[in-house]
């Protein structure tokens, strides 16, 4: 099927309806090839558009990763001695279009996501064992076999928000602290704005030190 999109988020007429959801540097009118689902199975139509990009969450082979050591997106290794378990457990934001820069791609979700398959109520699962990932296009061309969703590997990602853990290494220890001062007094890299005010000062300290003692996971 081809879709056409455009960036008017308030006008229904072409999607998408969430802003979030627009291709970075896309604007005005497009067009594009796309899988439209079935309504009376997904409650859709839902259309994922095959590409780079992502158009929606829940589609693992659809969502790209990023080579090693990638951290803003470029196509272009920034850091190659990163380490595999490093990178690629920074979970990217799944209701936004494009891999977040310092994240290694892939399709996230949360486990409080999960819900009853009989009542559509929430599951509140505390932990899980098995992950089943399944295709949602049921075809079989002949002597290629089923079509299956292709996934290369599955990762335990650390939680996409820790207040205090400046360095993202998974931890909130006295490394952050010392990161934090050395930016605060040296230079400040844009991550020293730790309550997002647009301004780098004193209540930055006092904001990450109250989540380094308080509410820091």
């Amino acid at each position: 099927t081809v879709v056409t999109w455009d960036d008017n988020t308030l006008d229904p007429t072409f999607p998408p309806t969430n802003p979030d959801w627009i291709p970075a540097g896309q604007a005005g009118q497009w067009t594009s090839e796309a899988y439209e689902l079935p309504n009376a199975v997904f409650g859709g139509p839902i259309l994922v558009a095959p590409g780079p990009g992502e158009l929606a969450w829940g589609y693992a082979d659809c969502s790209p990763t990023l080579l090693l050591g990638d951290t803003d997106a470029n196509g272009t290794i920034d850091d190659p001695g990163v380490a595999a378990a490093l990178f690629y457990t920074v979970p990217d934001d799944p209701f936004t279009t494009d891999v977040d820069a310092g994240s290694g791609g892939g399709d996230a979700f949360d486990i409080a996501w999960a819900i009853d398959a009989a009542t559509g109520a929430p599951a509140d699962l505390a932990s899980f064992d098995f992950v089943r990932i399944t295709t949602a296009v049921a075809f079989n061309p002949g002597p290629f076999g089923e079509v299956s969703t292709e996934i290369d590997a599955v990762a335990d990602v650390r939680p996409a928000f820790a207040p205090a853990d400046f360095n993202e290494d998974g931890f909130v220890n006295d490394q952050d602290f010392f990161d934090f001062v050395n930016a605060f007094f040296g230079v400040a890299p844009p991550g020293i704005d730790f309550n997002n005010d647009g301004f780098a000062n004193d209540q930055d300290f006092f904001d990450f030190v109250n989540a380094f003692f308080g509410s820091a996971p």
